[in-house]
């Protein structure tokens, strides 16, 4: 995970392609971890090789106090952006794993 600390600091997950499926190498059974250090953060989905953004891909965000978000990826690969009120570590699945969530939630 990295952070591009832009005026609206974006934080990119890298997401390698594997079989067919499209999956965090950080997903799987444990999700990905992003550290909120700014009120007004938003995470971007890259291909771990190339670097492209990944457009229309799964995401579900979890927040340290239950609250969710979850969609799909916009065409620069970004999720919604999201407002918090102290540094934070959200959990953060993609793909399958995300549909799968929004499916249970």
């Amino acid at each position: 995970m990295t952070y591009d600390d832009q005026a609206e600091a974006l934080g990119n997950v890298a997401i390698p392609a594997a079989a067919g499926m499209i999956a965090s190498s950080q997903v799987g059974e444990s999700p990905a971890h992003a550290n909120v250090s700014r009120p007004d953060e938003q995470v971007r989905a890259v291909d771990a090789k190339t670097g492209d953004p990944i457009a229309d891909l799964a995401y579900y965000i979890e927040a340290p106090d239950g609250s969710t978000h979850n969609g799909y990826t916009d065409s620069a690969g970004l999720c919604d952006r999201l407002t918090t009120f102290q540094p934070q570590e959200l959990k953060v699945w993609f793909g399958e794993d995300a549909e799968e969530k929004m499916r249970s939630a």
